[in-house]
């Protein structure tokens, strides 16, 4: 580990982070698989998943925490694949769990649509943005997302305060640039 890592943690902060490893490990597991279609890639990117993860541990929301497992997992085992390693697509279908979520809680089939078309939306923007520039979007997610101080994202990443927010401004300006009339289409 590089000396830009290392930071003291406390008894308190081990035990923490040994209870989210041992309450999200099987989950960032089967998302990874479920993208790489290998057991043993998978075993590797959630060992990184859960690296970066301990990186913010004391800074991040955690409410917040099983979403961005999930993302980065899923983010990783994409990049993998687009690096030109052969693996298993897999075919998930999240529409049918929420389909029958919606009959156990007696939403509607509209307010479903509309959040399927909110999620959509969400997730082209941040893809694209994630194409366009990673480290826009890693600040942008740790910061608006998981509420990480952007301190804390400075000191991690080795550099001053004003890049992050640099990073940020550019990232939301290109986000309102390319998806801002899309955006108010949608929740018009």
């Amino acid at each position: 580990m590089s000396n830009k890592h290392k930071r003291e943690i406390t008894q308190s902060e081990t035990e923490e982070f040994r209870a989210v490893y041992l309450k999200y490990h099987k989950l960032v597991l089967k998302v990874a698989y479920n993208h790489i279609g290998d057991f043993y890639i998978a075993q590797d990117i959630c060992q990184e998943v859960f690296f970066r993860l301990y990186l913010y541990f004391d800074s991040m929301a955690k409410e917040k925490m099983k979403a961005w497992l999930v993302v980065v997992a899923a983010n990783l085992a994409k990049d993998l694949k687009k690096k030109g390693g052969r693996y298993a697509e897999s075919v998930g279908l999240p529409e049918m769990e929420e389909l029958e979520k919606l009959s156990d809680t007696g939403n509607n089939i509209e307010e479903f649509l509309e959040r399927s078309d909110a999620q959509l939306f969400c997730t082209e923007a941040l893809t694209t943005l994630r194409e366009k520039n990673k480290i826009w979007y890693e600040i942008l997610i740790l910061v608006e997302c998981m509420e990480v101080p952007r301190k804390r994202i400075a000191k991690v990443h080795g550099v001053k305060l004003a890049t992050v927010d640099g990073y940020l401004r550019r990232a939301k300006k290109w986000l309102r640039k390319h998806y801002g009339e899309a955006y108010r289409e949608l929740y018009k």
